[in-house]
């Protein structure tokens, strides 16, 4: 008596794709002399009226975000890739990073 084997392919062995979220900053409209202008006229002295040192660096830390998200805003992308697949970047200037899985 023999005994035989069969062999048939499913779907459970591949792998899934997985969301990633890629986030970047526009740098193309990026102007270096208003941003410069904008973060002398910060109120960064308000920092001094804390008490405490973890309130002030909150102060400082979020005017800073701020300034920067408003000349250069964040931007994310997202994209579908395997497991076991390496994503790749290229470089864009008025798009920032750019998948090139996606």
């Amino acid at each position: 008596m023999f005994l035989t084997w069969s062999f048939f392919s499913t779907k459970a062995h591949e792998t899934k794709r997985v969301p990633r979220i890629i986030k970047y900053r526009l740098y193309g409209k990026f102007d270096e002399e208003k941003f410069v202008t904008d973060l002398s006229r910060a109120p960064f002295q308000v920092a001094e009226l804390f008490d405490d040192v973890n309130d002030s660096y909150w102060f400082c830390n979020d005017l800073l975000k701020d300034l920067v998200d408003e000349h250069a805003p964040m931007k994310q992308r997202t994209c579908g890739i395997k497991h076991n697949q390496v994503a790749l970047y290229e470089f864009s200037t008025e798009e920032g990073y750019q998948c090139a899985v996606c």
